[in-house]
């Protein structure tokens, strides 16, 4: 045993070891991390305030304006609901990542394309605001290389 060596690293099935040959070792390399990186908790804390933001809103909205104003604001936050389901059952794989994505950017498309008649000109822009803004933290976590990762996307390493 050298002195840079540890025991740990001298017993692999009882064969000695180099700790430098072990870091580059393909089984290293190729591992997906366990825990749930940063950038997809964020992304999952987005997904889960714009769902719950889109249950909110065409209720309060239905109180305040009635039941054809609410239906037509759940239908700006249809996909909203689909996302907060798509996140808390959130697996890893790429398809699931590219599918929040989508839902993330097609739910924008939607709260800008339906317009809700009885909304005052000031809350119609909080909402495309706070949609956008968690939209585009949805998208941005999401492309981040650990969430890549994380999704079993090949990363290419940085030279």
């Amino acid at each position: 045993m050298t002195p840079t060596t540890s025991r740990a690293f001298e017993l692999d099935r009882g064969v000695a070891m180099d700790p430098e040959a072990y870091f580059d070792s393909p089984a290293v390399h190729s591992a997906r991390p366990i825990s749930l990186p940063e950038s997809v908790r964020e992304a999952r804390g987005a997904a889960a305030g714009l769902a719950g933001f889109g249950l909110a809103y065409p209720v309060l909205i239905g109180l305040i304006a009635g039941d054809e104003v609410a239906r037509s604001a759940a239908l700006q936050f249809g996909c909203s609901w689909i996302l907060g389901v798509a996140v808390f059952a959130l697996g890893r794989g790429p398809l699931i990542r590219r599918a929040v994505i989508g839902l993330a950017i097609l739910q924008v498309v939607a709260v800008l394309r339906v317009h809700v008649q009885a909304v005052p000109g000031v809350v119609g822009l909080i909402v495309v605001l706070f949609t956008l803004g968690a939209s585009a933290t949805i998208v941005c976590h999401l492309r981040r290389p650990e969430a890549k990762a994380w999704f079993d996307i090949r990363v290419a390493a940085a030279a």
